[in-house]
């Protein structure tokens, strides 16, 4: 997959930071700040032929906590996510934690594949 490029938009006064690729496997991640921003903005840019499918835009926290934020195909190249939006952050964050809460994005086979925690774990445990 060389050439394609994914990146996070964090904040309005900041710059896209590119996600950084995993060559042992097809996963982009970026480590956020402890004070998560209120919204997101994942895109990607460059060639989708290689890739199988969609990859899945995911927030993991220190614990293996993930929360789905959408996903990414040649056909739909951005991701947009808001805090207050999201029913299922709050039980995620507090289950997750504020530090080392990383952003990723992979295939969205792997994904399914690994079967992550995420947050329908917390709702059955409540």
């Amino acid at each position: 997959m060389p050439g394609l490029r994914v990146y996070a938009v964090l904040g309005t006064d900041l710059p896209p930071r590119q996600l950084q690729r995993d060559m042992q496997s097809t996963q982009w991640t970026v480590s956020l700040p402890s004070s998560l921003p209120d919204q997101l903005v994942v895109f990607s840019q460059g060639q989708w032929e290689e890739l199988p499918g969609e990859v899945a835009v995911e927030l993991t926290g220190l614990g293996g906590a993930t929360l789905s934020l959408g996903s990414l195909s040649p056909h739909c190249r951005c991701v947009s996510w808001e805090q207050d939006q999201c029913v299922d952050w709050k039980r995620w964050k507090r289950w997750a934690g504020g530090a080392g809460v990383t952003l990723r994005v992979r295939l969205a086979e792997e994904v399914c594949m690994r079967a992550p925690f995420t947050v329908e774990h917390l709702r059955d445990e409540l």
